[in-house]
């Protein structure tokens, strides 16, 4: 119900084309922002595995290999998240535009931050008991 409240007010006065492109941005900022963690988690894995070659594939190319993909992969990934706050060219309302997508991700976001910290709660208090 709340996701629901959340999308009716970030497409509410949007053309179809615009609503369309809106959820569009949404998706891929919310699909690509644990991308983001895990190519930002790769090297410090790799740096507290070291010694531990058991069940790991090693990037080629040494450290620098790992720092290249990683923070390629890192660089690639935010360049999308931003050009995803970006209107289209034949927008009516460019601001507007930029905070419905931005500003509904953030509540998207805030919802499920909620939801965790709920639930990390209920069971912090269950295992005390």
């Amino acid at each position: 119900a709340i996701v629901s409240v959340i999308l009716v007010g970030s497409l509410s006065g949007s053309a179809i084309r615009e609503a369309f492109l809106i959820l569009i941005d949404m998706t891929l900022i919310l699909t690509f922002i644990p991308l983001l963690y895990l190519f930002a988690a790769l090297p410090v894995l790799r740096k507290r595995a070291a010694g531990d070659e058991h069940g790991i594939t090693r990037i080629p190319g040494g450290p620098l290999g790992l720092w290249l993909a990683s923070g390629l992969g890192f660089a690639t990934t935010l360049l999308a998240i931003v050009t995803s706050l970006v209107p289209p060219e034949h927008t009516s309302q460019p601001g507007l535009f930029f905070l419905k997508v931005g500003g509904g991700c953030f509540l998207l976001i805030a919802v499920g931050l909620v939801f965790y910290a709920r639930g990390r709660r209920h069971l912090e208090s269950d295992s005390r008991s």
